[in-house]
């Protein structure tokens, strides 16, 4: 069995919860948001769990709520303050990302207004869950991921011995 904290989804081998509405948070705050309940902000490493991620939350209604204007978004786990254009997963995983679900353009670090002010990294709702950069001050709500606790399944018959009994009667 998988078990997963309470309010937490479980969702392509991990448990998710999207922050909760107000305040909303930067990306900072996010993460401190997440790491408040054992979690962090979530990177998902494939297509399928992208897709797995917008499928589920879309049908619990969570994805459709977001108060966020034409660009609804919630933060990942990813951003290049280190170094420019160099994104770093932040949930303790690989280093570096062997996947990434960049939106046509992106990422741009331009707000519209200046360059170089865009280093955090978001899921964008309209668009099926590809990424986009964001300035890290924007307010947005987080994506979370916890480990799922797996409990094997016990055994009930270690030691003991199975009697087979067949009987045919014929009248």
């Amino acid at each position: 069995t998988v078990e997963c904290p309470a309010d937490f989804v479980y969702v392509h081998g991990g448990c998710y919860q999207i922050t909760a509405p107000s305040p909303l948070l930067s990306w900072p705050d996010a993460v401190a948001a997440c790491d408040d309940q054992s979690a962090y902000l979530a990177v998902p490493r494939s297509q399928s769990e992208t897709r797995w991620l917008f499928e589920i939350f879309s049908i619990l209604g969570q994805i459709s709520a977001l108060p966020n204007g034409p660009w609804q978004a919630l933060w990942l786990g990813i951003n290049d303050v280190t170094k420019e254009n160099t994104w770093q997963p932040v949930d303790g995983g690989a280093a570096s990302l062997s996947f990434t679900n960049w939106i046509y353009r992106q990422p741009d670090n331009w707000d519209g207004v200046d360059l170089n002010f865009e280093n955090c990294g978001g899921m964008i709702v309209q668009n099926l869950g590809m990424w986009a950069d964001f300035q890290c001050s924007k307010p947005l709500q987080g994506l979370c991921k916890h480990n799922a606790t797996v409990n094997p399944i016990p055994n009930k018959l270690e030691g003991m011995y199975v009697l087979l009994s067949c009987s045919t009667s014929y009248d």
